[in-house]
């Protein structure tokens, strides 16, 4: 499960909560959960900052990369 999912989740926050807070849709909340979509860095910084920083930048993209079955090895080559 995503860090941002069970973020989230831990505070009963539903995703258009989240969405509202970062300024962005509840569809994008979703599809970066899910690692369908790869956010641009402005959503990716709103989401960090409307988590106060508990799901970072770093969290988001290490999330994407687990989603497509990419190790951070693997990234990095």
């Amino acid at each position: 499960m995503s860090k941002l999912r069970e973020w989230r989740r831990a505070r009963r926050m539903t995703q258009g909560k989240l969405a509202s807070k970062a300024g962005t849709t509840t569809s994008t909340v979703s599809r970066i959960e899910t690692g369908l979509m790869w956010p641009s860095p402005d959503v990716l910084a709103s989401i960090e900052r409307a988590t106060k920083g508990a799901v970072t930048v770093s969290h988001m993209i290490n999330d994407y990369y687990e989603a497509q079955g990419v190790t951070r090895r693997h990234a990095a080559e």
